[in-house]
């Protein structure tokens, strides 16, 4: 029995790992406590890996439906029927009626995203999507319209803040995507340990909320209409600091205006 050091590929958090083999066979994956990016940190996902490959329902080969029945085809017979499929699609409604949409583990892979855009650009097709155009998009659409650039993102210092509000993500899972935050439980108990408060706005009573302090449970796709209803009351209740509202923003007297309608 072994022990290896390595760390997950699925995503852009790059946990630890620690996996034990035993006579060539992976038998337990867990956090690596000493990994210095992510000190003990790993979500269900990574660790559960070896139980996804060594899954009996894992393809191992082609198959091709007929009707309501698979059978198993060679990669020629497989990659034949896909292109002379791909080829009539592309020739009846143009390249850009194909699309793809790329993973994040694959997204995060070195080949794949090249192999990828070439085989779209092959195609002629511009419909290329990811998991980021889902759950990154928004952020950059917004640091455009209020900062001038998308990649201008600002972060909580979770290691100071005092109130932290949490809506719509989920950051005992995704380590905090972009923030990046080794062990991100912890910290968000951190701050409830000083004396802070975590609010979570969620649906659900996500991993997250269980480590806040407070969970506030919203109606699936309102978030709009609880930002809209925050900033009024901000508004309403005058805890505006109105100088630097004047020294560093434009546009505050419209954005009044239009949040005046949605009380709490």
């Amino acid at each position: 029995m072994e022990t290896h050091h390595t760390f997950c590929r699925i995503c852009e958090s790059l946990c630890g790992l620690e996996v034990t083999v035993d006579d060539g066979v992976i038998t337990k994956i867990r956090p690596d406590d000493l990994n210095v990016g992510t000190a003990g940190f790993a979500c269900i996902k990574g660790v559960k890996q070896h139980k996804l490959y060594a899954s009996p329902d894992r393809l191992t080969h082609p198959m091709r439906r007929d009707g309501d029945t698979w059978s198993r085809v060679t990669w020629d017979e497989a990659e034949s029927d896909i292109g002379r499929r791909v080829r009539a699609i592309v020739d009846e409604h143009g390249p850009n009626s194909v699309a793809m949409y790329v993973g994040t583990a694959a997204g995060f892979g070195v080949l794949h995203p090249v192999f990828a855009q070439g085989f779209m650009k092959g195609l002629g097709s511009g419909s290329m999507y990811a998991s980021a155009t889902q759950d990154c998009a928004n952020k950059f659409a917004a640091a455009r319209q209020i900062y001038g650039f998308p990649f201008t993102q600002p972060f909580p210092d979770v290691d100071r803040t005092r109130c932290l509000v949490i809506v719509g993500a989920n950051p005992v899972v995704s380590k905090w995507s972009f923030l990046q935050v080794a062990d991100p439980k912890q910290r968000l108990r951190s701050i409830a340990e000083r004396g802070g408060r975590v609010i979570v706005v969620d649906p659900r009573h996500t991993e997250t909320a269980k480590s806040a302090t407070d969970h506030v449970f919203i109606r699936p796709d309102t978030d709009v209409f609880f930002y809209l209803a925050f900033a009024n009351e901000l508004i309403a209740t005058d805890a505006i600091d109105h100088a630097m509202v004047d020294a560093h923003t434009t546009g505050f007297r419209e954005l009044a205006e239009l949040v005046a309608p949605w009380t709490p």
